[in-house]
């Protein structure tokens, strides 16, 4: 009873605390999927539960369908071409939140923002980054406040193949980007949230907007990022998204945009930094290679200096740059202890018991611990998503080639622990690039 007493007073005492000092304003916009966001499902209770309801103050407006000028006032294209009518539904919006904070004091602003969609389909990542900035500029200045906290909710794995959408990839690079550079910045995953029922009950696959479900999970994704950047931790409470993203420290990023200097190929000769329509890209430029393993195993070999790691969740795109057919590939080899122990992913175009399968390399040539079946969906001058999830506790292995919700290939191993990460082939060709290692929690 008494440590009941103790804690009901710490309590009143915290919310207490909130009261005096102001309350947390909550600011959600952006497009269609914001629109389809409920705030009293997830948000609003987990930002209650974190303050207090008399605490926290949550205004929502969003627009389906909606560029990005229409929140920033001075947009402008890549030609320089301004817009009519700029930034009225950020006025729309301010009226809102002005409406709801009268009178208040406020302690914290986070801007919640989902939107992008109609910029990759108009191809304006060019400028979306600043306009990104200018809509944070347009609030700290009308709230007289240079501390907002802000969560961008990241394109999904719509169109990942930028058909329908051209810009869909360079925008989703872009919101990373930006979050990533400020400390009061997060931005959340929403790729696994397009799966399942939507909120009319009918069956959604990889869909442009969200289950019913996903959309309860994607504001309490919104509301922990928030919570966390409050509380000075980077937002990373609500970065974890589609099944194995990590949610943890990130150990490496690389664009290739400064050098491959962080590399170490086994044949420096055989590998290529080279610009290819105006993006910067680390490549394997012929099949043949200099080096020769002292045991059956991939020829070329690219590894990440300085980083050594058991539990990952890995990600990068790959583009097979020569037509083999069924031979093409590329591999991925992690817990690397030495050029003769070690794991590595086959993403071979036709599978058999020596390609297309998870090996490993044990002081012997190459041996396969999967009975893959599954054809890798090569594709000409197309980028493909590849995501790697290890788990050297539990020994899980799991390969995703597009498909960021089904395994393209899975086994469980617990013979190598911590060791380096590397890209390559066994011998075909491949560029690389937008890699990034997170550390799996």
């Amino acid at each position: 009873m008494k440590q009941l007493q103790i804690l009901l007073v710490a309590l009143f005492l915290s919310n207490a605390v909130f009261a005096a000092e102001g309350k947390h304003l909550f600011i959600l916009s952006g497009q269609s999927n914001m629109g389809g966001l409920k705030p009293e499902e997830s948000f609003i209770p987990t930002v209650e539960k974190e303050f207090g309801k008399e605490n926290v103050i949550v205004v929502k407006d969003a627009h389906g369908g909606q560029p990005i000028r229409r929140w920033y006032k001075k947009w402008k294209s890549a030609k320089g071409e301004a817009f009519k009518g700029a930034g009225d539904l950020y006025d729309r919006l301010m009226g809102k939140v002005n409406a709801a904070i009268k009178g208040q004091k406020i302690q914290t602003v986070s801007f919640s923002w989902m939107q992008g969609e109609r910029d990759a389909r108009e191809k304006h990542s060019a400028v979306y980054a600043a306009s990104l900035q200018g809509i944070l500029d347009q609030l700290a200045a009308d709230l007289g406040r240079k501390d907002i906290n802000f969560v961008i909710g990241r394109l999904s794995d719509f169109d990942m193949q930028n058909k329908r959408y051209p810009h869909w990839t360079a925008i989703r690079k872009i919101q990373v980007d930006f979050a990533d550079a400020s400390p009061r910045g997060a931005w959340v995953d929403t790729d696994d949230l397009n799966d399942g029922k939507n909120r009319r009950g009918k069956d959604i696959s990889n869909d442009l907007h969200y289950s019913a479900k996903g959309y309860v999970e994607f504001g309490r994704r919104l509301a922990a990022s928030s919570i966390a950047l409050i509380k000075g931790k980077k937002g990373t409470a609500g970065d974890k998204g589609a099944k194995g993203s990590g949610g943890g420290k990130v150990l490496f990023e690389e664009d290739f945009e400064k050098g491959r200097d962080r590399w170490e190929a086994t044949d420096e000769t055989s590998w290529t930094h080279r610009k290819v329509d105006g993006n910067h890209v680390f490549g394997i430029n012929r099949r043949s290679s200099k080096y020769n393993p002292k045991v059956r195993s991939p020829h070329h070999i690219a590894l990440i200096k300085g980083v050594e790691v058991a539990d990952f969740v890995l990600t990068f795109r790959v583009m097979s740059t020569k037509d083999t057919g069924g031979h093409r590939d590329c591999c991925i080899f992690f817990n690397w202890q030495d050029p003769q122990n070690f794991y590595y992913i086959h993403c071979g175009a036709s599978p058999d018991p020596r390609s297309g399968q998870v090996m490993i390399v044990k002081n012997a040539p190459r041996t396969p611990l999967t009975k893959n079946k599954n054809k890798t969906p090569w594709k000409n001058e197309t980028w493909h998503q590849v995501k790697v999830v290890r788990d050297s506790r539990s020994g899980k292995i799991e390969i995703f080639f597009d498909d960021m919700k089904k395994p393209h290939m899975s086994v469980v191993d617990k013979t190598f622990g911590k060791g380096r990460i590397g890209l390559g082939s066994f011998d075909d060709m491949n560029d690389f690039d937008d890699i990034k290692l997170v550390e799996l929690k």
